[in-house]
């Protein structure tokens, strides 16, 4: 909304006129329409090996962890 109102705002300051703001203006909200699924999609990926990363080799320390404690207590 704030997007309509400075280009309406800047049509009537620099006397351009209204059909060629309003073009641009949606060509521009077409194209951040279309690039917002991309970028979700893209740093999608980060969390999947973020969560990699961090959560798999303490889950692996949980489950492992008894089995260690139980082989150096038998000695």
């Amino acid at each position: 909304m704030s997007a309509l109102v400075n280009a309406l705002r800047q049509t009537e300051k620099y006397g351009t006129p209204l059909a060629a703001s309003l073009r641009i203006l949606a060509q521009e909200f077409r194209q951040t329409r279309a690039i917002r699924p991309r970028e979700r999609r893209a740093h999608a990926g980060t969390y999947d090996s973020a969560t990699h990363g961090f959560h798999l080799p303490t889950l692996i320390t949980v489950l492992l962890a008894p089995a260690i404690m139980a082989a150096f207590s038998m000695n």
